[in-house]
């Protein structure tokens, strides 16, 4: 570290950084003494990234670092200290299936770490962690086994978090998707972040009333959707979550609502008619827009 005296009044501290250091088949960069991974070259099928390299503690996976690894089944970090997971680290890797970190300190997971990575089950072993904007879980104490995008069930694919289960992933098949209202005895509460985004082919939908949320995304371009009900349990529906969905026609939205995120209908050009309770409170930017077909309200 630096320190540069540019008058008797003022004191500028410069983080010296290196970028692009290499480190066996990991490149990376240090900034305030820590060391980011920012790429893998390797080939291995069981991965254990260092938790420190040239004695710096790892604290950061960066985006895009771990990607395109066909070859990747099982990767393993044990840090030393904080640790952040950037959104779509662990991208594209198509045969991933188990992920293991701890961190001495702080353990953060970005939207989407593991981002098409695979379509089946991905277990994922965490210490004491949080998961920011896409699923706002937080969990403390021991190991906590987590589900990402989630284990099979029908046609879905769902994730425990704490208490409760949340829909994660649907699997393309064009199958009806009927979600139940518990997994093994706990309840489905939620429908995730793009759970089913573009899945085009997604014939028909049914939501079952022990569900509050539906996430961002949740069925952005699902266009094949003709007709939906949202049960009266839903108190938030997300940005996006319907944006595109061009075949649906009708739309009741229950006085259970109170927001409704921006873009959430967007490009719905089929829908011709719309209900919108008082119990809504909250409508954001764009809500209905593109909904050339609307013509009551």
């Amino acid at each position: 570290m630096l320190r540069v005296f540019l008058s008797a009044f003022f004191l500028v501290e410069v983080v010296q950084t290196s970028i692009g250091e290499t480190f066996g088949d990991y490149t990376y960069s240090v900034t305030n003494n820590g060391v980011a991974i920012e790429g893998y070259s390797g080939t291995d099928t069981t991965l254990v990234i260092p938790g420190e390299i040239n004695g710096l503690p790892v604290t950061q996976i960066s985006g895009y670092a771990i990607s395109e690894r066909t070859n990747l089944q099982t990767v393993s970090i044990y840090a030393s200290g904080d640790l952040l997971v950037k959104s779509r680290a662990f991208s594209n890797c198509a045969h991933l299936r188990s992920v293991t970190m701890e961190a001495g300190g702080n353990l953060t997971l970005e939207d989407i770490p593991f981002f098409e990575s695979n379509n089946n089950a991905l277990i994922l072993r965490l210490g004491v962690f949080s998961i920011n904007s896409a699923g706002n879980i937080t969990a403390g104490g021991g190991i906590t086994v987590y589900n990402l995008p989630g284990i099979r069930w029908n046609n879905l694919f769902y994730c425990r978090v704490e208490d409760h289960i949340e829909i994660s992933g649907y699997d393309g098949s064009g199958t009806p998707a009927i979600i139940p209202a518990t997994i093994s005895s706990l309840p489905v509460t939620g429908i995730k972040f793009c759970a089913f985004n573009g899945a085009h082919n997604l014939p028909s939908l049914s939501i079952p009333d022990s569900v509050t949320n539906i996430g961002n995304g949740a069925f952005a371009g699902c266009s094949g959707l003709t007709s939906l009900t949202i049960p009266n349990s839903v108190t938030t529906i997300g940005s996006s979550a319907f944006n595109g969905c061009s075949g649906l026609t009708s739309l009741t939205i229950p006085n259970s609502v109170t927001t409704i995120g921006s873009s959430a209908f967007a490009g719905c050009s089929g829908l011709a008619s719309l209900t919108i309770p008082n119990s809504v409170t909250t409508i954001g930017s764009s809500a209905f827009a593109g909904c050339s077909g609307l013509t009551s309200l």
